[in-house]
């Protein structure tokens, strides 16, 4: 009996979990894949910089490597 109660509760959680994956695809909530544009400051010869968005000011910091670029906000 507690055999088809389990099976029962991970089946609902699964589709509840499903359903609330799909209803932030669709409603596109997170803005994933979508192009951002920021203006920023730099300061010379240093690795950080700062972004400019929505009145908010975020510290990010530019790391190079020999192949990519990688901005890395905290």
């Amino acid at each position: 009996m507690l055999n088809i109660i389990w099976s029962g509760l991970i089946i609902i959680s699964i589709v509840l979990a499903l359903g609330h994956d799909l209803s932030d695809e669709w409603s596109h909530r997170y803005n994933n894949n979508s192009i951002i544009e920021l203006s920023y400051s730099t300061a010379p010869d240093t690795p950080s910089i700062l972004l400019h968005y929505n009145d908010k000011r975020i510290n990010a910091e530019i790391k190079k490597h020999p192949r990519h670029t990688r901005l890395i906000i905290p």
